[in-house]
């Protein structure tokens, strides 16, 4: 670590000012170490050993920016955390993101040209469908993705800087507020948004995944699927509007459960119990990653400080103006699709309490992790009114949106 902070010092000297230092990704996860762990799966030892080494790099990085900023700039890449996100790669299509495309599965995945023989390792069938290219290394594929990865605010510190200007050509802010002001636009308006590579890979996930439970679209001349890149976010709230169609409450909150399920590894919310016990900490640790993870589906956050039992502590996240409820304009899209089955499936499926209150004042909201939610029946929201002058479904004659009643 100290050989990296005199290289780039000397660097500096020389007349470097803007340097991009990647951290270490999750060797506990490549093929070859998942090959000799008996259990099959990422050996996570090795990956907390990545992850103190990546902490302290991080450190020294913030160190330099103090003695040498603001004319020097260093940036710190998270390859660690975007490798983790296999969610990312599934949805930019592709098939395979554990074993590699050259070498085969077992035994330890060699990839090599045998000297007495004219023919090569096995190989996949298509390179691009598959995250590592050996037992070590991603393919090109995927390294286009990390490299999009690190053009986000969501993996790079620190967060106020980028790696680019929106102006040069190729390169835009990733799911950034496109507002003169950086701000939400005020009530009555809608927000409009610049989304990346990350953002369109996760809208389409959710509405591919969701596009099973939806009700047939209406009738155009292009009846074929789309592709990744062209689902936006009208795209996504499309699909939310056609899964509440003909389904109850209770029934809308069922599909949005076997959605997030169908996100997770098998065992995954066992493992989640395990690692993040409600705490203190687990909660406030949940409320830091939900700014930068759920930026694409929420608009922007910020994480404040909240009461729990008389126990003041950060696991409260602030969201300005929720892009959801701002796009669908709908009360019982944000109760039914995102309020109570994001509740439920923490408070449920994690065994960590979340609270969520929306204001249908200004469409802000406030996630409380550490608190746990009342009854439908005692909620507040249980008798909230329609968007009547913008909800395309609304019922101006009923006091109660016609959505939360059944």
């Amino acid at each position: 670590m100290q050989m990296k902070d005199n290289i780039n010092t000397r660097l500096h000297e020389l007349g470097a000012r803007k340097f991009v230092v990647a951290g270490v990704g999750p060797l506990g996860c490549i093929p070859f170490i998942r090959a000799i762990n008996l259990s099959g799966q990422c050996f996570a030892e090795v990956n907390e050993i990545i992850q103190g080494y990546n902490m302290k790099l991080n450190g020294v990085l913030d160190q330099l920016n103090q003695e040498l900023g603001p004319e020097a700039i260093f940036l710190y890449a998270n390859s660690f955390d975007i490798f983790m996100m296999k969610t990312i790669f599934l949805s930019f299509g592709f098939a395979n993101v554990n074993e590699p495309c050259c070498g085969g599965y077992f035994p330890l995945f060699v990839c090599f040209k045998s000297r007495d023989a004219n023919r090569s390792s096995a190989l996949c069938d298509d390179r691009s469908k598959y995250v590592f290219w050996d037992a070590y290394h991603p393919t090109e594929a995927a390294n286009m993705i990390i490299a999009e990865g690190f053009q986000t605010v969501q993996f790079t510190t620190p967060k106020h800087l980028s790696l680019c200007k929106p102006s040069v050509s190729g390169c835009s802010v990733r799911c950034g507020i496109a507002e003169p002001s950086g701000e939400p636009a005020p009530m009555g308006q809608k927000t409009k948004y610049n989304d990346g590579f990350f953002e369109r890979g996760f809208m389409t996930l959710f509405a591919r995944k969701m596009m099973k439970f939806a009700a047939p679209a209406k009738p155009r001349t292009e009846t074929k699927e789309k592709a990744w890149w062209e689902y936006d976010y009208e795209s996504f709230v499309d699909v939310s509007k056609r899964v509440m169609q003909g389904r109850s409450r209770s029934q809308q909150q069922k599909v949005v459960r076997e959605v997030l399920l169908s996100m997770l590894p098998p065992g995954a919310p066992e493992q989640f119990k395990k690692l993040f016990p409600p705490t203190k900490w687990a909660a406030e640790f949940n409320a830091a990653l939900t700014v930068p993870f759920f930026h694409w589906l929420v608009g922007p956050s910020e994480v404040v400080e909240v009461e729990i039992d008389g126990v003041k502590q950060r696991s409260g996240v602030h969201i300005k103006k929720c892009r959801y409820l701002e796009n669908s304009g709908c009360v019982g899209m944000c109760v039914n699709m995102c309020k109570f089955p994001t509740q439920d499936f923490f408070t449920n499926e994690f065994g960590l309490p979340l609270t969520m209150i929306p204001n249908f004042e200004d469409m802000s909201c406030e996630m409380v992790y550490g608190q746990v939610p009342p009854p439908f029946e005692e909620d507040p929201v249980s008798k909230q009114p329609c968007f009547t002058d913008i909800c395309s479904i609304a019922n101006p004659s009923s006091s109660v949106c016609p959505k939360l009643q059944n």
